[in-house]
């Protein structure tokens, strides 16, 4: 069992909410009809082929760590815990209505036209919290990676690699979150989101 396998078997512990698996192969993990009508805890997308992987890497105009280029090839982006952690992806429209809805946020935006202050020409920004603000990033040259604030690549948080950090953050969350998908701190800001 591998790193993702680890955090999709922490994200099935809420399946007893309900799970559905749409037509372009998103997989939704814990219906919470008590953050909205169609909310569901746990998002994950569906995995991209080497041409989508490819057409990202000549839009970004740099080759992606490898280590990112695996994940998307098993799952192209995800949020989890109600949006508390989003890894992004390839986003292929901004329709609003339908399945089609279910989209991961574009790994466009932060690495072209989001970037925060400070970043160096490494810094690779992966997802973040979505509550806070605050992004991830790998750095190409050590693949590292870091939690910063949305206004400074300033490291905030240290890990060895990606697979450390969506572990650690699964589990640090999973913890966060009772069977029923509910916050235990409060809804909007969790204590350890500013850590």
């Amino acid at each position: 069992m591998d790193y993702l396998d680890r955090v999709v078997a922490l994200l099935e512990s809420h399946n007893h909410l309900g799970e559905r698996v749409l037509s372009n192969g998103t997989r939704l993990i814990g219906h919470v009809p008590h953050v909205a009508p169609e909310a569901w805890l746990h998002e994950i997308f569906a995995p991209l082929g080497a041409d989508d992987v490819a057409r990202l890497e000549d839009a970004l105009g740099i080759e992606m760590p490898g280590c990112f280029t695996e994940f998307l090839k098993r799952a192209n982006g995800l949020r989890v815990f109600s949006g508390h952690l989003y890894i992004c992806g390839l986003r292929t429209n901004y329709v609003r209505t339908g399945e089609a809805v279910r989209q991961p946020f574009s790994i466009l935006t932060p690495n072209l036209d989001e970037r925060p202050a400070r970043s160096k020409e490494t810094y690779f920004f992966i997802g973040g919290h979505e509550p806070n603000g605050h992004q991830f990033y790998i750095d190409r040259a050590t693949l590292r990676v870091y939690r910063c604030s949305e206004r400074s690549a300033k490291p905030l948080q240290e890990w060895p690699s990606f697979e450390a950090m969506l572990e650690a953050e699964v589990q640090r969350l999973s913890a966060l979150f009772d069977r029923e998908g509910r916050s235990v701190t409060g809804w909007r800001r969790l204590p350890a989101d500013d850590h």
